[in-house]
């Protein structure tokens, strides 16, 4: 990869290729509460639709947010 500005990834914490973009938009699907807890910003997207748009810490206040990180995902 050539100097992508926007890199679309499903796994993106141990991926090479994300080490050598710091400073690019990252978007990252992820069911890690590890890899969200990171993100600058998290848009949390359920069936289909962006339900919100937040930090990480401040989306736990949400139980269905919660639940997508809990042993058995969204309940």
């Amino acid at each position: 990869m050539r100097g992508p500005r926007v890199l679309i990834a499903e796994r993106g914490t141990e991926d090479l290729a994300f080490r050598s973009l710091r400073g690019k938009t990252r978007v990252v699907v992820t069911g890690s509460a590890a890899t969200a807890e990171s993100a600058d910003v998290v848009v949390w997207l359920a069936h289909g639709r962006v339900r919100a748009v937040a930090k990480h810490e401040d989306l736990l206040a949400e139980p269905a947010y919660r639940a997508v990180f809990a042993e058995g995902g969204p309940r």
